[in-house]
């Protein structure tokens, strides 16, 4: 499966989404605060959307 995503951050505030190419499932996340990694915290989202049933 193809995901799509498009994403940014500004003044501590991280935001992505993350779509397949139909529009058929999507997911959208913001966090706000001083995260040291928080692409680690939308990779396990963006796994458990579109990849259930796996282990990392």
């Amino acid at each position: 499966m193809t995901v799509w995503d498009m994403g940014g951050a500004i003044n501590g505030s991280w935001t992505y989404t993350f779509g397949t190419g139909n529009g058929a499932r999507m997911v959208s996340v913001n966090s706000n605060g001083d995260w040291n990694h928080p692409i680690v915290a939308f990779t396990d989202l963006l796994q458990a959307e579109f990849c259930p049933g796996t282990t990392q």
